[in-house]
């Protein structure tokens, strides 16, 4: 069950003066996010239900060979928020006849919250110049040629304050095998749930239901962001019929933002160090900027002096991400005849790196910010090259 509820407030001002066209303004939203998820089933058949045969050393305490009943539990719970302040100044300069500049920065700030409001994110002075230049290259405004660079932020998704910043709780519970059919399958009972003898163990708590920013964000987490490069060309043609235009575009990523099981290299700290870690969480999944340290400061042992704990990059070992696009776009628009207009266009482009940034189309997994991308470092192993959504050739057209 969830609902999302946003509310947005936004202000601009213009100022015309002679060479020049100002703009400012403030825009700001906030999302409230109210979201909670357990398994089907009510009272004791509630869960996932899995029959499976014990192993040496196996968790359900079941006999090594026999097998064993595992019922597994897991809620999700989250009331919390994602908000976004920013301010922005534009300035659309007519420097002469033939040049016009429009120079541009946004400065945001952006955080997320747990239940109790805490922030697990909070990101401030996000600085974004946009500049552009344009250029009448015969002074009559049948050609011209331009150039733009932008930076731009990305914020943390509302669905991280589900996946990462929920107070999430899984248990796991073992049983003997109870009453089976002829091919010994387990008979279901009337509620649903397999048939089942005596507890093999007390409960296993995987996930103790912890949303400690502490616990779920690197100290230093910085925003993720991108830049972008074009430069182009339009020019009229067919007597002023028609646009032909050709455009370069470069992207690259910058800085991303990622969920990573840290659980290993925290590990091997608390042996190190010489600390008994009593959190007893199953893994450690802490967002956090790959390439860069980790920082966490947080009472492990209990004993009531938090560790400030710093991991260095080269310890985690995960790769910098590295997303880049690069493209050249032909557009041919305008009116073929009185009754027929056209927009047409073609692209090459290659996007390459070892990672898409939010989402991932090779397993159609839509989870900004939290898919399966540096959830292990190990993942990462030979993964740069051509990304899953490239698409060297693309053609358009469209008209009326």
């Amino acid at each position: 069950d969830g609902t999302y509820s946003r509310d947005q407030f936004r202000i601009d001002l213009n100022w015309d003066l002679e060479d020049h066209s100002l703009k400012f303004g403030l825009d700001s939203y906030d999302i409230d996010v109210n979201y909670a998820e357990t398994q089907n089933g009510a009272g004791d058949a509630q869960g996932w239900w899995t029959i499976a045969t014990a192993g040496e050393a196996d968790r359900s305490g079941q006999v090594s060979g026999e097998d064993y009943v595992e019922q597994r539990i897991r809620t999700t719970f989250t009331d919390s928020k994602v908000s976004s302040m920013a301010l922005y100044a534009q300035d659309s300069w007519q420097v002469n006849d033939e040049l016009v500049l429009n120079l541009g920065v946004r400065v945001s700030n952006i955080s997320n919250t747990v239940s109790d409001g805490r922030k697990y994110v909070d990101i401030k002075n996000q600085i974004a110049p946009r500049l552009q230049a344009i250029y009448d290259v015969s002074g009559d405004g049948t050609a011209k040629v331009f150039a733009t660079f932008g930076r731009y932020f990305q914020p943390v998704s509302a669905n991280m304050n589900i996946k990462q910043g929920a107070t999430q709780r899984e248990t796991l519970d073992y049983y003997e095998l109870g009453d089976v059919d002829a091919n010994g399958t387990p008979i279901l009972l009337a509620d649903g749930s397999p048939s089942r003898g005596g507890a093999l163990r007390d409960t296993f708590v995987r996930q103790a239901g912890i949303d400690d920013p502490n616990l779920i964000v690197s100290d230093n987490l910085d925003s993720m962001y991108s830049d972008e490069f074009t430069l182009g060309y339009q020019q009229e043609v067919f007597d002023g019929d028609m646009t032909f235009g050709v455009r370069a575009t470069y992207r690259e990523l910058k800085r991303s933002v990622e969920d990573t099981d840290v659980g290993p290299v925290l590990r091997k700290w608390f042996e190190e160090n010489g600390i008994t870690d009593q959190v007893g969480q199953w893994g450690y999944y802490v967002l956090l900027n790959p390439g860069a340290d980790l920082n966490m400061v947080y009472d492990f042992d209990q004993d009531g002096t938090p560790e400030n704990i710093n991991i260095s990059a080269a310890e985690l070992d995960l790769p910098a991400p590295k997303r880049k696009y690069g493209s050249l776009e032909f557009t041919l628009d305008g009116s073929v005849t009185e009754d027929l207009t056209i927009n047409s266009s073609y692209t090459w482009s290659h996007s390459w790196g070892n990672t898409e940034g939010l989402v991932k189309t090779d397993n159609n997994q839509a989870d900004p910010g939290w898919t399966t991308s540096y959830d292990y470092g190990d993942i990462m192993d030979h993964g740069y090259g051509l990304l899953p959504n490239d698409h060297t050739h693309v053609f358009k057209l469209n008209g009326s």
